[in-house]
């Protein structure tokens, strides 16, 4: 696949990008779906009655701004490998990024279970991105594909990348309620991955948010799950040796934890008590 210049569109994790990039949701928006202006019209001319070598200069202009394009869609980044629709995923969930994601999954097939090098999918950038617009438009891409097939829906939401992820560490990494919100209200048990068959070898939601020091975004896994979610970290280590080992005053989480997943546990204090053994502030 051909590679883009990193020169040519705005990307937060590629030297070069900005103003002069190619890649602007106004140079996409004429190819959206419903969109008022014609390709190669420029707005200032909306509306003005055109003479017929205009109108053959427009469609010429036209067809090259197309075919250009189009070719974008067969490329990735040098750096991260990102496909355009994990370009246009992570870079806002603004109308015209929602119209140009949609533009771009219409224009190629497969882009949205695509990977780049670091495994991750369009889903994953938006969720790392905090952009909770662009997580429901391509669930719903998602979810139409499926055609009313839920477990295709929940395989796609859990797919993982090189480090065991899926895209809620993503929106836990972006400190994003509204992403997790959106990504568990069409899997309730995404919290629970990785499962007990990879219980020491990778990393749980709640055991990043933990180790991030994201005590809100914890504690909102917790409670949104009732504590029936993945507790595992690495190397065997689970989220209260993450909770203990921070180093950095007294942790809740623990207590909010055992109360959930222990409800025997009636009496918090006595429990924070034998934590703070453990915890130096």
């Amino acid at each position: 696949m051909p590679a883009f210049s990193p020169g040519w569109f705005y990307h937060p994790r590629l030297k070069g990008g900005g103003a002069r990039g190619l890649f602007r949701p106004r140079r996409l928006k004429p190819f959206c779906p419903g969109s008022k202006v014609q390709p190669g019209q420029k707005g200032r001319n909306k509306g003005r009655p055109s003479t017929s070598a205009s109108s053959s200069s427009s469609s010429s202009s036209s067809s090259q701004s197309a075919a250009s394009l189009l070719h974008l869609l067969d490329g990735v980044t040098r750096n991260e490998g990102d496909s355009l629709l994990h370009v246009v995923a992570a870079c806002g969930d603004g109308d015209n990024f929602l119209d140009c994601a949609k533009m771009v999954y219409h224009g190629k097939s497969g882009l949205l279970v695509a990977r780049n090098n670091k495994g991750n999918t369009p889903l994953h950038c938006a969720a790392g991105a905090g952009n909770d617009d662009m997580i429901s438009c391509i669930i719903a891409l998602a979810v139409a594909e499926a055609a009313g097939d839920e477990t295709m829906v929940t395989k796609f939401l859990r797919m993982r990348n090189k480090f065991g992820e899926t895209a809620l560490h993503q929106a836990v990494r972006a400190g994003s309620k509204a992403s997790v919100d959106k990504l568990m209200s069409v899997d309730p048990e995404l919290a629970s991955v990785p499962g007990q068959a990879d219980e020491g070898n990778t990393t749980s939601p709640l055991y990043l948010a933990i180790l991030l020091h994201k005590e809100d975004i914890a504690a909102h896994l917790i409670h949104k799950t009732n504590g029936n979610l993945s507790c595992t970290g690495p190397d065997g280590r689970n989220v209260l040796h993450a909770a203990v080992t921070r180093r950095k005053g007294t942790s809740i989480i623990p207590c909010i934890l055992l109360s959930k997943l222990h409800p025997q546990y009636d009496n918090l204090s006595g429990v924070c008590r034998l934590v703070k053994k453990f915890v130096k502030c």
